[in-house]
């Protein structure tokens, strides 16, 4: 089951555009990763395909109704887990005729799945839900058990075709496993806008949506790395070729203005010479427009040749990795830190933990805390920082400087601008003109100077921390990091990994992401 995007173009309600003249065939049985920058417009072009969202211009043709997990289920909030899984209406015409009722509507609504109801529980105990009800209202669930539903739903209803967004941002090891076993089984055709690399390396194609453009690569996410770092590779190449053109070029007009002006002088010291006034204006005259032409043509070539290796260079400054840092700790390597000896929680009277916690953090570990979601890591971590105390055992603390970087990147005000955030952590006391000089170097432009920092992307939000904490002379003895991929795109991912691994202070991780942990060289876990 194929889909063909025709011409499309989108406008926001404002008017600015998103992207334009999008064109794209997705043969069926293809399983796609749509790739692009926070704010390229993945999940617009995800909703326009699944018909959710009209295009300002141009038309998507699908050979059948996409099935659609969003990244966001509010508009699910209202209904029932039957009706999220498109088998309410199923559910309900069994119960009619187990009642008695004769109506054909019901017989033609069931189309003979009379064991539709254990259909829908077996799909939620698929996807870990056996505490959940077909009757249970979504809204009573938490982010991670409606996404669950909805891929149960992928199982149930066995679409043809499946447009996921980020669909692992609330699941688990074991959740992301099954998502890969479903993938790697799956027949149909697949669309994933995802930072999930370890899911990017399942399917068979890459889509990269960047500048406004769409662009088809055959392979999966290393591929598309591998030929994107060749294309850029390229494209500096060509950028120091046009820099010396734009040289040479330069250097001719200059030397055809100095031809003009040696030219001129001679044509003064020698007068007129005898020669009839109207034959020297004639032939001064003649000098003069061949003068002009030859300067004309050779400013036309240095302006084409600037423009075009600017245009290049707003490319590659878009597309290659910002080299990032985190301030190191100032703190010996293998002091202790944190020293738990029978560390439990109790939320009323129940213990968190069946076993009490033992463990020991010192500077320059890198700790990962894992488990199912649900079993306290996120409590854990809160006791490690303090927020909380231990209800049993003994937690020791030395006194360090932690930073805690979660989901929603707390450690920013969400009403400040991004000028106004940097401010407030100006504990250097740097000038204005300094710290705009900085949000420049770290690719927060002058557009970026006015708005609120709610308005940000989630890479915005990590470079503009990153920032916070350059200019408050701030050196983190821990930096604790609580899913810190989940709203970041696949090229902040990258950039934010590369500035923690050289990172020289401990590492305390909440994560699922394997990739990510992996490529951190997390070598001590906390199992809950």
């Amino acid at each position: 089951m194929s889909i063909i995007l025709h011409d499309i173009t989108y406008y926001h309600n404002d008017r600015t555009l998103l992207f334009e003249h999008l064109n794209c065939s997705i043969e069926s049985g293809r399983h796609v990763n749509l790739i692009g920058n926070n704010g390229a417009g993945k999940s617009t072009l995800l909703q326009i395909m699944a018909g959710r969202l009209a295009p300002s211009e141009g038309s998507v043709t699908a050979s059948s109704r996409p099935y659609y997990v969003p990244q966001q289920l509010g508009w699910l909030q209202q209904q029932t887990v039957a009706e999220a899984l498109y088998a309410d209406a199923k559910m309900k015409a069994l119960q009619a005729i187990l009642r008695g009722e004769t109506n054909e509507i019901f017989f033609e609504t069931l189309a003979d799945e009379w064991d539709i109801e254990e259909k829908v529980l077996k799909a939620l105990a698929d996807w870990q839900l056996e505490h959940v009800l077909p009757t249970q209202p979504m809204r009573l669930l938490s982010g991670g058990e409606q996404t669950r539903v909805m891929l149960a739903g992928m199982e149930l209803n066995a679409p043809p075709i499946v447009l996921l967004d980020e669909p692992t941002n609330h699941l688990d090891m074991r959740g992301r496993q099954q998502l890969y076993r479903f993938i790697e089984k799956y027949k149909g055709t697949l669309v994933v806008v995802s930072h999930d690399r370890a899911l990017l390396q399942l399917n068979d194609t890459t889509l990269a949506l960047a500048n406004g453009k769409l662009e088809l690569y055959g392979g999966n996410y290393e591929f598309y790395k591998a030929r994107r770092e060749e294309q850029l590779n390229a494209l500096q190449q060509d950028v120091h070729h046009r820099e010396k053109e734009l040289k040479l070029a330069k250097k001719q007009a200059q030397l055809s203005k100095e031809r003009k002006q040696r030219q001129e002088g001679r044509d003064r010291d020698k007068g007129q010479g005898g020669i009839p006034k109207i034959f020297a204006n004639t032939m001064r005259n003649s000098a003069e427009l061949s003068g002009a032409k030859s300067q004309a043509v050779h400013a036309e070539k240095v302006g084409g040749i600037s423009k075009e290796l600017q245009q290049q260079r707003e490319i590659l400054g878009k597309e290659q990795l910002l080299q990032l840092r985190f301030p190191d700790s100032l703190l010996h390597r293998g002091k202790k830190l944190v020293h738990a000896v029978g560390v439990n929680f109790a939320y009323g009277k129940k213990d968190l933990w069946p076993e009490p916690l033992d463990f020991q953090i010192n500077s320059g570990d890198r700790v990962t805390i894992r488990g199912a979601n649900g079993v306290g890591k996120t409590t854990l971590l809160k006791l490690i920082m303090g927020i909380l105390l231990p209800t049993k055992g003994i937690l020791e603390r030395a006194p360090c400087q932690i930073i805690y970087l979660d989901q929603q990147y707390s450690f920013i005000d969400p009403e400040k601008t991004v000028v106004e955030q940097l401010e407030r952590f100006n504990r250097q006391h740097l000038e204005p003109s300094a710290l705009k000089t900085l949000l420049i170097q770290y690719q927060l432009g002058v557009e970026l100077w006015d708005k609120k920092c709610a308005q940000l992307s989630g890479g915005e939000k990590m470079k503009l921390t990153i920032c916070c904490l350059y200019v408050s002379n701030t050196h983190p003895d821990v930096i604790v990091l609580d899913e810190p991929g989940n709203n970041l795109d696949i090229s902040s991912l990258e950039v934010f990994t590369h500035a923690l691994k050289t990172y020289k202070g401990a590492l305390l991780l909440v994560s699922h992401d394997a990739t990510l942990a992996e490529e951190l060289e997390m070598k001590t876990f906390i199992e809950l």
